[in-house]
């Protein structure tokens, strides 16, 4: 994900980033200990990782945001890339085992 935020893509419209603003705020004002600059620039542009190794309550913001639309590519772990946890329209699994 921080290689792809690198290219200063914007996947959302601005309308879309405004509502994505306004969902950071107050997740901000609640959890700032979670709240860093890298994960909302990236989230601003619709980008966003999602694994095992996250504090849940970002992870609970990016499915939101994701079922909202509003998050359009997600780096996941196997079970949300194969659609478990949110519905995914297109997934790129890189090997059918893990290592």
């Amino acid at each position: 994900a921080e290689e792809v935020g690198t290219q200063r893509v914007s996947l959302v419209t601005d309308p879309e980033k405004l509502r994505i603003m306004e969902k950071l705020k107050i997740f901000a004002a609640k959890h700032k200990e979670v709240a860093t600059e890298d994960r909302f620039r990236l989230a601003l542009r619709g980008i966003a990782s999602h694994h095992a190794g996250m504090i849940p309550l970002w992870k609970s913001l990016i499915e939101e945001l994701y079922q909202e639309g509003l998050i359009k590519v997600v780096f996941a772990t196997e079970t949300l890339a194969a659609g478990i946890n949110m519905p995914a329209r297109t997934t790129v699994i890189t090997a059918m085992s893990k290592r």
